[in-house]
């Protein structure tokens, strides 16, 4: 008897118990294909001990879901107590052609079966739920032949980033040229304290109410300098300070100092030599170079690790290489060769802040 006929057989209360309760086959089968059940019995039948050993799983616990497994005749429990593959658990392998595993990782995940819950906004509102877009936006990029495609996520869609890997390599596409970058949360704080937010209240702020109250440039120094894997605590009185002590302040500082410098030097009649001797430069100014030759690795690590936060990191190194030492010495001074070196040298730092700025989409202002 198929298994339509004994669903019909049975008095409709309970045919749709049993449809109702469908979602714990898609959970064992996500479980079993997850474990890789199915490959660790190509080689022939295994006991529950055996397979929760080769799992690093509970034992009991694994042999409940290889009978209901079996019960779906996906596995076959023998007399002796060894579990086996059946024709329809063998689609389960992830080295046959054809496997299934794909496919059921995707759509027995727990992230595609959540979009279900979105079943009666999407009836009510005609949209579609939101993992579907995601899957045809990352299938269209990989189709028009983007090398890289990087998804920058928050700490709650995880989740989501691994189903549409699952759904690209099910669709035959090559999901590791999607490249994850998960943020995680950010606190805002003022006055020493933490800003309270609840969604479930709708309290929370907005980043266009952030960027209004602390302005573009602030806004984008302060989340690029943490890790995405660390957590930030963005702190509104900080970023509003028109002082050293807000580290976007003091590196827009450096850039507005060092073209003081040349304002300086122009009303002195002073023109920078375009290929000056550097040789008058010593020790005061190892600190600041060491600083400078390091710039191309960190653009270099920056883009290739996917971490912004270095050049943020360079910056701020670098701005206080220099304010060292515009504080402990002259640039114009009295002997003009050295006053050439020198300018050749804030020069150079003054173009590094400012192409470190510009990476980070952060103005260079020559006033302040």
């Amino acid at each position: 008897m198929s298994e339509d006929t004994e669903r019909t057989a049975l008095p409709p209360p309970m045919a749709l118990y049993q449809l109702a309760i469908g979602h714990y086959a898609s959970r064992a089968l996500h479980l079993a294909a997850k474990l890789g059940v199915a490959d660790r019995l190509a080689d022939g039948p295994r006991t529950a001990d055996e397979l929760a050993a080769a799992t690093e799983t509970h034992t009991r616990s694994l042999r409940r879901v290889l009978r209901f497994l079996a019960s779906l005749r996906v596995l076959e429990e023998r007399e002796d107590g060894r579990f086996a593959l059946t024709p329809l658990g063998d689609a389960l392998r992830a080295d046959v052609p054809g496997s299934a595993r794909a496919m059921v990782m995707l759509f027995s995940g727990i992230g595609i079966q959540d979009s279900w819950k979105e079943l009666e906004w999407c009836v009510r509102t005609g949209e579609p739920a939101y993992r579907l877009p995601d899957i045809a936006y990352h299938v269209d990029k990989l189709r028009r032949a983007f090398d890289l495609v990087v998804d920058v996520l928050g700490a709650d869609h995880i989740a989501e980033h691994e189903e549409v890997a699952a759904a690209l390599r099910a669709l035959g596409q090559d999901a590791t040229r999607v490249r994850p970058v998960i943020y995680q949360f950010v606190t805002l704080t003022r006055h020493g304290e933490q800003v309270k937010m609840s969604t479930r209240r709708a309290e929370y702020v907005t980043l266009d109410e952030l960027l209004d109250e602390v302005g573009v440039d602030a806004a984008r120094f302060f989340f690029l300098m943490r890790k995405s894997d660390s957590h930030l605590e963005f702190d509104l009185d900080l970023a509003k300070q028109q002082s050293t002590e807000n580290p976007v302040f003091y590196v827009q500082y450096a850039h507005a100092r060092i073209a003081s410098v040349f304002r300086q030097a122009a009303q002195a009649g002073i023109e920078p030599a375009p290929a000056p001797d550097l040789g008058p430069l010593g020790e005061p100014e190892v600190e600041t170079l060491r600083v400078l030759a390091g710039w191309p690795d960190v653009v270099e690590a920056a883009a290739r690790d996917l971490e912004p936060h270095r050049v943020a990191f360079f910056a701020l190194e670098l701005a206080g290489a220099f304010h060292r030492y515009y504080n402990r010495h002259r640039i114009l001074t009295e002997d003009p060769a050295l006053t050439q070196a020198r300018l050749a040298l804030v020069r150079a730092v003054q173009q590094v802040l400012r192409g470190a700025l510009g990476v980070a989409g952060v103005a260079a202002p020559e006033r302040m």
